[in-house]
C-alpha cells in the first residue's frame, strides 16, 4: 500500500517535502466521516490546503479541523456546491457512505 503523500518521482514516495512544489489543495466531499476525517488529517499533515464538503448537519463534526480547513456547506449533489468547492483544487475524493447519502447517489446532479 502505498502512503498518502506527495510523489517527487514516479513510484518513489518521500517526506522531503522541499521537492514538492508550494502548497497542494484537495477536495474532500463526504468530510465528517470517518474516512473523510481520517483523509483531512493526513492531507493536512502533507501540508495540503484542504476543502471538506459536508452537509448542514454535519459542519459541527469538523470543529477538530477549525481554521486549518474550507469548510463548504451543502448538499453532495448539487452541482453548485460541488463546482464551488473543486475551484482551483489540484485532486478531490469522495468519501460518501450509504448511510451519509440517504438517497442522493440514486439523484441526478442538479
Amino acid at each position: 500500500m502505498v502512503p498518502f503523500g506527495p510523489t517527487v518521482d514516479p513510484g518513489r514516495q518521500t517526506t522531503d517535502l522541499a521537492n514538492v512544489r508550494d502548497t497542494m489543495k484537495v477536495c474532500i466531499v463526504g468530510a465528517p466521516g470517518k474516512l473523510g476525517k481520517y483523509m483531512m488529517k493526513h492531507a493536512l499533515d502533507w501540508n495540503y490546503e484542504v476543502v471538506g464538503v459536508c452537509g448542514e448537519k454535519s459542519i459541527e463534526k469538523l470543529d477538530v479541523f477549525k481554521g486549518r480547513i474550507t469548510v463548504i456547506p451543502g448538499a453532495t449533489n448539487d452541482r453548485e456546491v460541488i463546482t464551488k468547492a473543486v475551484t482551483e483544487c489540484d485532486g478531490a475524493f469522495t468519501v460518501l457512505d450509504c448511510a451519509s447519502c440517504a438517497g442522493a447517489a440514486s439523484k441526478r446532479v442538479r
